[in-house]
């Protein structure tokens, strides 16, 4: 009995590194089914990106499973579901920031949109877009200061700065 054991174990061995040499398949195409589900769910992360999606709440959505929907996106997408969230917010971050008052800073935009953590928020948004979210912001505002008036305090010089004396200079 252990010889028939034995020789079976080392069949199997000898099996083994030849099936690592096999050549993978080419991955099979997403079902309609998967395809469909995916182009739900990225209606549904683009007509609302501020709410609180989860993987599983996505997948409940558009009437697939977690792993078929992460699935899903990785084969057709080459990201997963909470990436394309995120590429959803980035978006209207850079929109929000492009369009905002003078007053609207980059953390209450960030903020806005679910970018809790500012460092991250920031190195995600140079990764993205290639700027800064401040580059971005100062590009909408060219000068988000109001114009002041001249001061009163302040004497006008009877020269132009540029012909300033030299005893000055």
């Amino acid at each position: 009995m252990e010889i028939k054991a034995m020789s079976a174990a080392v069949e199997a061995v000898d099996i083994i590194p030849i099936a690592w040499n096999i050549p993978r398949e080419a991955p099979t195409p997403a079902s309609q089914t998967v395809t469909l589900g995916v182009r739900r769910a990225e209606a549904l992360i683009l007509t609302q990106p501020d709410r609180p999606f989860t993987v599983s709440s996505l997948a409940r959505a558009v009437g697939l499973s977690t792993r078929s929907l992460s699935r899903g996106f990785q084969r057709l997408r080459g990201y997963g579901p909470m990436a394309a969230v995120r590429r959803a917010r980035l978006d209207r971050v850079r929109l929000d920031l492009l369009t905002a008052g003078p007053h609207e800073s980059v953390t209450n935009v960030a903020m806005r949109w679910g970018f809790y953590h500012l460092g991250r928020f920031s190195g995600l948004y140079a990764a993205h877009f290639g700027e800064l979210p401040s580059a971005t912001r100062r590009s909408a505002v060219p000068d988000s200061r109001p114009p002041q008036p001249p001061s009163p305090y302040r004497a006008q010089l009877p020269y132009p700065a540029s012909q300033q004396p030299r005893e000055l200079a």
